[in-house]
């Protein structure tokens, strides 16, 4: 499968990852709020999951090469 080019704005990627932590912290802090914790998680999962569909492909590792000299 071919890797498809990232032309979205990278901060885009960043104010999500902004989001997803702020989410996190409220999660923490509301532990006792069991109808807000679900609330939070549901909107962390979403933020996660659009995060996924736009980060940039992973490079191609390419394999080292073994080189054997004497």
């Amino acid at each position: 499968m071919a890797a498809k080019p990232f032309d979205q704005d990278p901060s885009i990627l960043s104010d999500l990852a902004d989001l997803a932590r702020k989410l996190i912290d409220e999660f923490i802090q509301v532990s006792d709020d069991r109808q807000r914790s679900t609330e939070l998680l549901s909107a962390l999962e979403h933020v996660v999951s659009e995060f996924k569909r736009l980060r940039p492909p992973l490079p191609l590792k390419q394999g080292r090469a073994l080189r054997l000299f004497r």
